[in-house]
């Protein structure tokens, strides 16, 4: 077998290869992409200062433009089972904190499950700091 016709062999192999995995190489790609803006986002942070925050911690600890009163934050994170759902909630002096709710047909409302409080951002890294101090406004 000559050079050219393996690599014709190879070429048409990996094409095939390709088709057969094209979903996989879909998520990988995409997986691949979302770390590597995460880790642009984290070192943008760390230049810019690791107290500034991200679009999911920033609150009145982080932004001095924020007040307790306008930085309350809930962002929907996560896949979860039907009328279930995770929130990644920020500010209104309340600690930076993880949450699950489900909801209740009875009532019409969500309730709380579980939460977690993380010492550092999922998104960007920086510490929560305000996790350290403890607060009075926060789940029973």
């Amino acid at each position: 077998m000559t050079p050219e016709e393996k690599a014709a062999k190879k070429r048409a192999y990996h094409s095939e290869w390709q088709r057969r995995n094209k979903d996989k190489i879909r998520v990988y790609n995409e997986r691949y992409f979302v770390r590597k803006a995460a880790k642009i986002q984290q070192q943008q942070t760390k230049e810019k200062g690791s107290e500034q925050g991200c679009f999911m911690c920033t609150n009145a600890h982080t932004d001095p433009e924020l007040t307790s009163n306008d930085d309350l934050s809930y962002i929907t994170i996560g896949d979860s089972a039907p009328k279930k759902r995770m929130m990644f909630r920020t500010g209104d002096g309340r600690t930076t904190q993880i949450i699950t709710e489900e909801f209740n047909e009875k009532s019409g409302s969500w309730q709380l499950v579980g939460f977690y409080r993380p010492k550092f951002c999922p998104n960007c890294g920086r510490e929560l700091i305000e996790n350290r101090k403890g607060c009075s406004r926060d789940f029973r």
